[in-house]
């Protein structure tokens, strides 16, 4: 029984150490021979990030085209092709537009509703990773800012400490508004 015990104490051992050996060995041959010998090839950014760089960099030139997409993206405005083809002139403008094309071309095989809705999701969350964001008041306080951020929609001029209805939210990037929203 004792022999038993001791030779399969040190068989189990010397599996063990035959695993190490092993994987050290792998490990050495991908970590020496490999490495020098291959070129690290550089990759090129991926097409959302490019768009992301170039919304980030040209919030304000996409400043009217943020609430229409929002729209699309929600299933309320029929003018789908109408803004995604705004938007790929506007990256073609800009020095995105194969970016934009690799990410959001083919539109003319998007038939379903919900096709165009799910791509201008995705835009709309790139726009979000570009730092531009979407106000979410439903009512406003008449102050000095208050001009900066909305359009009066009403005969007289916004005043201080009234309360207004957001008929439309603004946009803004970076503390500055790029889209102004309405109110009444």
């Amino acid at each position: 029984m004792v022999l038993f015990y001791i030779f399969n104490y040190n068989v189990i051992w010397a599996a063990i150490i035959s695993a190490l050996i092993g994987a050290g060995a792998v490990f050495a041959y991908f970590f020496f021979f490999k490495k020098g010998g291959t070129q690290v090839k550089e990759k090129a950014p991926k097409a959302a990030d490019v768009i992301v760089c170039g919304i980030a960099e040209n919030a304000e030139a996409f400043g009217e085209m943020y609430e229409p997409l929002w729209a699309v993206a929600n299933n309320k405005l029929n003018k789908k092709e109408a803004v995604f083809n705004q938007w790929a002139a506007l990256a073609d403008t800009i020095g995105i537009g194969e970016a934009f094309n690799e990410k959001f071309g083919g539109r003319e095989n998007w038939k379903k509703g919900k096709k165009w809705a799910k791509k201008a999701n995705q835009l709309v969350k790139l726009v979000f990773k570009a730092g531009v964001t979407r106000s979410t008041e439903v009512a406003a306080l008449g102050d000095d800012t208050t001009a900066e951020k909305y359009v009066y929609a009403g005969l007289a001029s916004v005043e201080a400490d009234a309360e207004y209805d957001v008929l439309a939210p603004y946009w803004e990037s970076n503390g500055t508004v790029v889209h102004k929203g309405v109110i009444r």
